[in-house]
């Protein structure tokens, strides 16, 4: 799935499609290649029996997330500057990602990209 949605936005971008490409969804809805691609590499990579969970907290993420930090980026740009604002924020995003690297099983056990089917 992932190589499926690398490939296409690749032929998009190369064919001078410059508009956001969307993708439509089983459930009828649309979403972002980004958004698609979060998606299946946390079902590829999660445990069977723990994909729901693992889907529920990354909408839970995503729906927390967003507006907190629209929140607090627009704060520290009121209160300081936008390239302030900007900094401090990618530097957080940095300091945020070495954790997760270090504790991510992508790291330390490659993905096959396959998802095993369960047993008899």
């Amino acid at each position: 799935a992932v190589r499926y949605l690398d490939n296409l936005e690749r032929k998009l971008h190369v064919g001078g499609f410059t508009g956001q490409a969307v993708i439509m969804q089983s459930n009828g809805g649309v979403d972002t290649i980004e958004a698609a691609r979060g998606s299946a590499i946390t079902m590829l990579e999660a445990p069977r029996e723990m994909r729901g969970r693992m889907m529920g907290l990354l909408s839970v993420c995503i729906g927390v997330g967003t507006p907190l930090g629209t929140l607090e980026i627009g704060a520290v740009a009121a209160a300081f500057s936008t390239q302030w604002a900007l900094s401090v924020n990618a530097f957080a995003g940095i300091l945020l990602l070495i954790p997760a690297m270090l504790f991510s099983p992508l790291v330390w056990r490659p993905s096959t990209g396959t998802v095993p089917e369960p047993a008899a």
